[in-house]
């Protein structure tokens, strides 16, 4: 039979083993703990993923320079 040994006075070896053992699986899941996104804050991912849905110009970018624009292959007027 073993003879009781106090945690303390284990080798480093003997406590990393016994903390594995004690240490349980999170079968999959992640521990972390995760809140919600906050619904008023500005999204700015969602509202150029909405620009793009609208087929609206995004703010900065001349008409002209978007692909498909008859200025954009080179006809532009002088």
């Amino acid at each position: 039979m073993k003879s009781f040994v106090p945690y303390e006075k284990l080798s480093a070896k003997e406590k990393r083993r016994i903390d594995r053992e004690r240490r349980g699986s999170w079968n999959g899941i992640c521990p972390v703990t995760r809140k919600p996104a906050n619904p008023k804050a500005y999204n700015r991912a969602k509202a150029k993923r909405q620009t793009e849905e609208e087929g609206r110009v995004p703010r900065g970018v001349r008409p002209s320079d978007l692909p498909g624009s008859p200025d954009a292959a080179g006809l532009r007027a002088a």
